[in-house]
């Protein structure tokens, strides 16, 4: 199924919510239990639609079911909906006539979701209703099915506000189901009516035929004086009222209609009625009515603690304000007090309703107070009047100036802070319901959940100053700036490079009036780093801040964005002004270096060979002569000859070190058998005298100059051969790749004398040799050279030191 583009925001925005795959929460329990008792289905769930299954937050009615795949959900197609999405029969509707859920099990014919829509705009998934019969679904069901759903959607956004909270249904588990809160009502009331017609065939009243008793609650009649007397006769303001249309076309049109009506009039008790009217036949209607007025009442109180929620951080005082003057209405009690309770005293922290003589910040001791009984056993206290014969006395009765009472325990990170509570000077005529009594709850689960958010405010707040102080003593520039080159943070050191100390003289200033000449620089390279959302590392530039010295900077700028989707870049610069004054000064120094010792070697080889050849001509002249020299001068002879060769050796080898310097270095992919064949056949008459085996495996291939390669090769076949010392020497050159490192390593070992522990690291350093046989040709460069061509080759090279068979080089090239 195709997705919308922001379908990985949603996917996003659902992972933030934290909810999948979480323990089962009474508090979406409670509304799940809600939607299947009001709208009389078997199956309600709220559902979330993950990215490839849908996941049941809350279920109610499939049983054992957890989640489903999400190619076959209904709900998938409701959160992509501008409102509640409906199917009243599957089996007619060709989306889902095949869906394996509709002809198989749960064999699903009714379907109604309505989307959990965040403050951000995205569905995050459904609060839904499944019968297994098809049924219709009027304007009004889809209303209070939405209401339902935003009450879902405010849970998610506290949970999100408030994750390390206290559980809303911690403390509404403690009682019954919710919908036993607004339900809590008589029987149903029941009307038989049979139509009064006029000249036209149109309804003009209605005579009742029958009622049943539940009237005389609802309308103060009995059924003997509502039977035989007209509807408009015995309930004139329905036409009044408009109400009367609905019985009318409910008859002609032979289609049920379900309503909720508020009614107030003809010595009805004032309430919301759910009423619906079924035709029974072509001239008689069967009406039924029931109060609802509790839901209404607990359904407009959550609707306004959702919209009150997001001020909880922001402004805890109006928070605690709005959600007395809620508690007050919803309750029908004309004062509210939210209190912290320590120490057996009472502090008045918020209070709504006409003066009693107290203010916020009063402390009172707590046993004048009736939330001394909340606070004595941490539980709910409801006392619809003191003077009941079955309320226990209290000291607090003669002192308070109130009848009725209701008070709930708030409790801070799981530990009981104060009370929430509700007076009223009247005593009430009945017991406070269910509703109430769970509406207590939530707004004191509220209230604690602000507390917490105002304690962390502060505690962030501090954590802000510390973290300040922090980047204050960091060496580095920090600069934060927004997508329009505004400063909006800067440390100490920052503020120092622009010869200011206040962070005042620099934040929510443009760059263009600290750095007038590099501002357009700054906020292009910015605007670069922002729009690829990647971090760009060490780059070095110029600055030159107004009125102050130009030097040099190594800045990271790493792109960051706010949760409301505005652009930010974090610049961490150091100053490498020095740095680079002494990079120039060795730069300098190398390069005179390198021209000293190209132009030293270079003028070496000329009286080098001037030398040979004379040392060469004696040795002619004596043999054409046929002089023979003493045992002694021959030998001195040989000491000059071998000493002028090996300074040659040694001239040449560092005129390749220093060629390495000076040289561009071509790379090109070299496959490494080859490199190794080369340096074996120049190697040839080596091998010969040492009466060497040489073993070459399969290779890799690397990128690389071949030339330098092969004398690398060369060198360490070569160095094998001198120091065998053996008379059946084998040379094995084999290869091993490692992916989780990235490395391809080329081993080059003999059975030779090998090298001790300690001439490891001294052998690459230049002009240092082994003493273990003199003899040995050699100018101690070899192995210096070949480090320094790995070195060109971003590679390593060294000796195995768990090889104890001979000599083992380790060339490690990363890959």
């Amino acid at each position: 199924m195709v997705h919308p583009p922001s379908e990985a925001e949603r996917l996003r925005a659902l992972r933030e919510a934290e909810l999948l795959d979480t323990a089962p929460d009474p508090r979406f329990d409670n509304i799940t239990a809600l939607a299947r008792d009001i709208f009389g289905v078997p199956v309600s769930l709220i559902s979330l639609v993950d990215e490839h299954r849908q996941w049941f937050k809350s279920n109610q009615g499939l049983e054992g079911v957890t989640e489903t795949e999400r190619g076959v959900a209904f709900c998938d197609y409701a959160i992509r909906s501008t409102g509640v999405f409906v199917v009243e029969d599957a089996l007619q509707d060709e989306r889902f006539a095949s869906n394996p859920l509709v002809t198989g099990e749960p064999e699903i014919r009714f379907y109604a979701g309505s989307p959990i829509i965040t403050a951000e705009g995205y569905a995050l998934g459904t609060l839904c209703l499944i019968d297994y019969e098809s049924r219709e679904f009027t304007s009004n069901d889809r209303q209070r099915l939405a209401s339902l759903a935003n009450v879902v959607t405010g849970l998610i956004e506290n949970h999100k506000i408030a994750r390390s909270a206290q559980s809303l249904s911690q403390t509404i588990a403690e009682s019954a189901l919710i919908n036993q809160m607004i339900l809590d009502s008589s029987d149903a009331g029941v009307l038989l009516l049979e139509a009064i017609r006029d000249e036209n065939g149109e309804p003009t009243d209605f005579m009742i035929l029958a009622a049943n008793a539940a009237n005389v609650y609802f309308n103060g009649s009995t059924p003997d004086e509502l039977i035989g007397n007209t509807m408009l006769n015995r309930f004139p303001a329905l036409r009044e009222q408009e109400h009367f249309a609905d019985y009318a076309n409910a008859l002609n049109d032979q289609t049920p209609i379900r309503r909720e009506v508020f009614y107030d009039s003809d010595g009805v008790k004032p309430h919301w009625f759910d009423v619906s009217f079924r035709p029974a036949s072509k001239d008689r209607l069967t009406v039924t009515f029931h109060t609802v007025t509790g839901k209404r009442l607990f359904q407009n109180a959550l609707e306004q603690i959702v919209e009150t929620v997001p001020i909880a951080a922001s402004d805890p005082q109006r928070f605690r304000q709005q959600m007395l003057k809620i508690g007050a209405q919803a309750l029908g009690l004309s004062h509210g007090f939210a209190s912290r309770i320590a120490n057996n005293q009472y502090e008045v922290l918020e209070l709504h309703g006409t003066d009693i003589g107290l203010t916020q910040g009063d402390v009172l001791s707590l046993e004048d107070t009736l939330c001394d009984l909340v606070a004595e056993d941490h539980q709910l206290v409801a006392l619809a009047d003191f003077q009941d014969e079955d309320c226990v006395p209290h000291p607090a009765f003669d002192k308070a100036p109130f009848r009725s009472y209701i008070g709930a325990p708030i409790f801070v990170q799981e530990q009981f802070f104060g009370a929430v509570s509700f007076s009223d000077m009247a005593a009430r005529t009945e017991p406070f319901e269910d509703w109430q009594i769970h509406l207590m709850h939530i707004i004191a689960s509220h209230m604690g959940q602000a507390i917490e958010l105002q304690n962390a405010f502060f505690e962030n707040r501090a954590l802000a100053r510390e973290l300040r102080a922090v980047l204050d003593n960091v060496p580095a520039r920090i600069w934060y700036k927004d997508d329009k080159n505004t400063v909006l943070r800067a440390n100490k050191a920052a503020l120092e490079s622009v010869n200011l100390s206040d962070p005042a003289e620099v934040e929510g200033k443009a760059t263009e009036d600290l750095f007038p000449e590099m501002a357009a620089k700054y906020l292009a390279d910015d605007l670069k780093v922002i729009e690829s959302g990647k971090a760009r590392r060490n780059i070095i530039e110029s600055y030159a801040p107004k009125d102050g010295k130009q030097g040099w900077i190594s800045t990271d700028k790493i792109p960051m964005t706010s949760r409301d989707g505005q652009r930010f870049i974090l610049a961490v610069a150091t100053d490498i002004s020095e740095l680079k004054e002494n990079e120039a000064k060795l730069a300098r120094l190398n390069e005179s270096l390198a021209d000293f010792a190209f132009v030293a070697a270079h003028d070496l080889q000329a009286p080098l060979r001037q030398a040979s050849l004379f040392s060469e001509l004696v040795r002619v002249d004596l043999e054409a002569n046929n002089v023979a020299l003493p045992e002694d001068a021959n030998e001195y002879l040989t000491e000059i000859e071998t000493g002028l060769k090996r300074m040659r050796e040694m001239v040449r080898n560092l005129f390749d070190l220093f060629r390495l310097d000076s040289e561009k270095i071509e790379m090109e992919p070299c496959e490494l058998s080859r490199v190794v064949a080369i340096a074996s056949s120049q190697l040839e008459h080596h091998l010969s005298d040492a009466n060497a085996h040489l073993i070459i495996e399969d290779l890799p291939q690397v990128t690389g100059n071949s030339s330098l390669l092969t004398q690398l090769f060369q060198n360490l076949i070569g160095n094998a051969c001198k120091y065998a010392e053996t008379d059946e020497l084998t040379i094995r050159v084999w290869a091993t790749s490692n992916i989780a490192d990235r490395t391809i390593k080329i081993f080059v070992e003999d059975n030779g004398v090998g090298i001790p522990d300690e001439a490891r690291a001294m052998i690459f350093e230049p002009f240092k040799r082994l003493q273990h046989n003199d003899g040995i040709p050699g100018a101690g460069i070899g192995l210096s050279l070949s480090r320094k061509i790995c070195a060109l080759h971003n590679a390593d090279l060294y000796v195995d030191p768990d090889f104890n068979s001979g000599a083992r080089f380790v060339v490690s090239f990363r890959i």
